[in-house]
Formats: structure tokens, C-alpha cells, sequence
């Protein structure tokens, strides 16, 4: 039996990935900006300013860093919450996950930094 393989295919293929891609990174900065606003909302002065003071104090560092006071250390967090409760493990490997944190890691950072410079 000959397969042949129309162009048709391809087409169809290479759209559903450059989609896929395409969701994908509006779900990660969907991402970062749930990390940034976290962060932001918990900052001294702010709505959840409060809350985030008491937790500084009450809390080890280890429990309040990743959860609401260092934007790269929320990204193993929140990344984790993000990519198992949205529909982003339906859509790309289970592999990706570790690799979606670091992602996720790097641009905060790169915010962050971009941030400070002004």
C-alpha cells in the first residue's frame, strides 16, 4: 500500500502547532503577570499588605519567598498551580512542566531587572 502525503496535511499540522505555540505563551504571561500581581498585592501598602506583613514575620522564609515575597522563587509555586488547574497540561507534554518554571523563572526575572532599571 503507497501512503501518500498531501500538502493538505502538512498545512493542517504546521497551523495546529504554531497555534499550540502561540496559546502557550499567552499562557505563560498570563503566568507572569498572576506571579507580579501576587507579589504586588501582598507588597507593603497595598490591599493584601497586611496579610503579607504578618506572613513575612510568621512564616520561614521557605514558605513566604515562593509563596508571595521573590517573583522568581513564586514561579516554582504558582508555575506548578498555573500549569496542572489551567488547560496548559492538556495542551503541551508533561516534560514541559519543569521547563515551563524555569520559563516562567527567567522572564520574571528579566521583568524584575527591567523593572529596577527605571
Amino acid at each position: 500500500m503507497l501512503l501518500v502525503h498531501d500538502e493538505s496535511h502538512r498545512t493542517r499540522h504546521n497551523i495546529s502547532f504554531q497555534m499550540t505555540i502561540e496559546t502557550y505563551l499567552c499562557a505563560l504571561f498570563v503566568n507572569l503577570f498572576i506571579n507580579l500581581g501576587i507579589y504586588t498585592l501582598m507588597r507593603p501598602g497595598m490591599l493584601l499588605g497586611p496579610i503579607g506583613d504578618y506572613l513575612y514575620m510568621k512564616a520561614p522564609e521557605h514558605v513566604h519567598k515562593p509563596l508571595f515575597s521573590c517573583p522568581p522563587c513564586m514561579s516554582s509555586v504558582w508555575g506548578t498551580t498555573f500549569f496542572f488547574l489551567s488547560d496548559l497540561h492538556n495542551l503541551v507534554p508533561y516534560w514541559l512542566f519543569p521547563v515551563h518554571c524555569l520559563i516562567l523563572c527567567g522572564l520574571t526575572t528579566i521583568v524584575m531587572f527591567w523593572d529596577h532599571e527605571k
